[in-house]
């Protein structure tokens, strides 16, 4: 396969840039080759994989974090539809968070490199989003793993400021528990396939693809990105106290159990506010509501 490895060395916190001579050579000693390109700029990895794909590479090595996948995969499809339906994204993870490594279960870092040219290429659903930007614009964007409304939004915000050289676990409960003591729960009326779902108070909404969030957070535990759903994971009626004795329950899986959990699956949801409520995507914060999401079956084709 024609491949190309996308680069961004900027992910956690430089350390892609810092690792990337040594993994190339790595890559190159497993007997791959490929060409290579460095994003320079928030949003380049998504014309690099389309300009990529027009000229007739069919793989894509994505080196970096959940961010970078993010930019990349959107780079795939153009108007809609795919450039090349048989290309293929090999995700590297040297990230902050490594949240998709975990919810496709292929590790991260040179471990996920090792067994690159060994594992069979499978078809995974994407998540497609329709949102509002920050001055308002109605857009769209395809999500890998997640996206998430209210605290998800508010705690990326959060996370962003903060220094990645903490890693991605302490970067991250850092991040939410700063973005708890800001929070209030937001009104949202969400919508599942076209009956309604919840209309009130929520702390959190989560739509996954993946099982996994914010640094290993096992947000979705029965989630799969192969089963043609999206896994709908509300928080509601709960205060700053509740989210607080919830956040370690998350990491483990075992908030499912708490009443004011209400977990769903559909195929499309939809989420109205009367107030800015901030959209969350694998790890970036694009925009915000109103916003539906909608999963695309077997839209993409992973390796690793």
């Amino acid at each position: 396969m024609k491949t190309l490895a996308i680069v961004n060395p900027a992910a956690g916190q430089g350390r892609a840039g810092r690792q990337w001579p040594r993994l190339a050579s790595y890559l190159s000693e497993l007997g791959l080759d490929f060409d290579a390109e460095l994003t320079a700029f928030p949003g380049d990895g998504t014309s690099i994989a389309r300009q990529a794909l027009r000229s007739g590479y069919n793989r894509l090595v994505a080196v970096g974090g959940d961010g970078t996948f993010n930019e990349i995969v959107n780079g795939f499809f153009e108007g809609g539809e795919p450039i090349n339906p048989d290309a293929v994204l090999a995700p590297l993870s040297f990230g902050t968070g490594c949240d998709l490594s975990r919810s496709l279960g292929i590790g991260a870092g040179f471990a996920a490199a090792a067994r690159l040219l060994q594992a069979k290429p499978r078809a995974i659903d994407l998540g497609q989003a329709a949102f509002l930007d920050h001055q308002g614009r109605p857009t769209e964007r395809y999500f890998l793993n997640y996206a998430d409304l209210v605290l998800g939004g508010e705690t990326l915000c959060q996370v962003q400021r903060l220094p990645k050289a903490m890693g991605g676990f302490l970067t991250f409960l850092v991040g939410s528990t700063l973005a708890l003591l800001a929070h209030r729960n937001k009104h949202l009326r969400l919508t599942v396939d076209g009956r309604l779902a919840f209309d009130g108070p929520v702390a959190l909404a989560i739509i996954c693809n993946g099982s996994h969030f914010g640094g290993g957070m096992h947000i979705a535990p029965g989630a799969s990105p192969q089963d043609g759903l999206l896994d709908v994971v509300i928080m509601h009626h709960v205060g700053r106290a509740g989210l607080l004795w919830n956040l370690p329950r998350v990491y483990r899986g075992t908030h499912i159990g708490d009443r004011r959990v209400l977990c769903l699956r559909g195929r499309e949801i939809e989420a109205a506010a009367e107030e800015t409520v901030l959209v969350g995507m694998d790890g970036e914060q694009p925009g915000m509501a109103n916003a539906r999401f909608q999963v695309r079956g077997g839209a993409l084709t992973v390796q690793g």
